[in-house]
């Protein structure tokens, strides 16, 4: 298994161009988690819109994640961008299927970071010519420790000015619009959930198109989706994170089959039951990554 940060350290010299894999708050999670170890090993690295931008001959990190699963995915459009102009593009632990042609295409100067076994015999099947590993979900190398101590000053305010300037000056990969209209409710969407629930328990159950046919309970809340405000930079991430933990310290266990609300339960030493998605995803990162290294986390098989 590679040591990530062992990896990226060889880079430290380099200027990078990273594109954080877009998502909701499990997302932010893996970006929070990318940012501290870059900042860590002292990678000087930008965030730019991948609409303008030129990755000829440049080193390009693309965002680890589960977006990589359909050949019509942004990260999938992102990589046929990249890959052939880029001096070297590192694509972080993902998790991917179902991208036969892209595998195919990509050369030697792509690395590829899987996150779990499936994914990677399946990308070593097909990709001839670029160097893949295995490794952990972004989101483990998370320093729980140093990210509590960081000084997380959002304002929602300063981060739509933000967003003003770069859309005319095209400048770096904006927050989305959306996401900022929604942090300005951050904490009432935290406090009125809390009230709505009053338990010691959280279902936290996901309600996309990952769904399983788990009965959804009556006060089921899918925090990914309720605390997705955005990851482009290092605050937004941050915040969302800070978010989503501070709200799941509420509880005394969670039941949920969202991968990043197990994984934050992991860091966070919070019981959990923990169930499958609607494909390998949840159980081949279970596998790998959880058992036996976090015995809070309880598997159970979908009945």
């Amino acid at each position: 298994m590679e040591n990530i940060e062992l990896y990226l350290s060889h880079h430290i010299n380099d200027e990078i161009f990273y594109f954080p894999n877009p998502g909701n708050a499990g997302d932010s999670l893996i970006a929070a988690a990318t940012y501290q170890v870059f900042d860590k090993i002292g990678l000087t690295y930008h965030t730019p819109n991948i609409k303008y931008f030129d990755p000829s001959g440049k080193i390009v990190i693309y965002g680890g994640g589960g977006n990589l699963t359909t050949p019509h995915s942004f990260s999938a459009k992102v990589i046929k961008k990249c890959h052939k102009l880029a001096k070297k593009l590192i694509i972080l632990p993902q998790t991917i299927r179902r991208n036969d042609e892209l595998l195919k295409e990509l050369g030697n100067n792509t690395e590829i970071f899987c996150r779990e076994l499936i994914s990677y015999e399946y990308v070593k099947s097909f990709s001839n010519k670029s160097n893949v590993y295995l490794t952990n979900d972004m989101a483990f190398n998370l320093d729980l420790d140093e990210f509590n101590k960081a000084n997380v000053n959002y304002n929602p305010n300063k981060q739509l000015l933000k967003y003003m300037a770069q859309k005319i000056l095209r400048k770096k990969n904006a927050q989305s619009l959306n996401s900022i209209i929604r942090s300005f409710g951050v904490r009432s969407t935290f406090d009125q959930a809390i009230r709505k629930l009053n338990c010691t328990q959280l279902n936290c159950y996901r309600i996309d198109g990952e769904k399983t046919d788990i009965p959804i309970p009556n006060d089921n809340i899918d925090l990914s989706e309720l605390f997705s405000y955005g990851l482009e930079d290092k605050l937004t991430a941050y915040m969302t994170v800070k978010t989503l933990f501070e709200f799941i310290q509420h509880f005394d266990s969670v039941n949920t089959n969202r991968l990043h609300i197990a994984i934050s339960c992991a860091l966070l030493n919070k019981n959990s039951n923990f169930y499958s998605n609607n494909y390998y995803k949840n159980k081949a990162v279970y596998d790998f990554s959880i058992r036996g290294r976090y015995d809070n986390i309880n598997w159970i098989e979908n009945s």
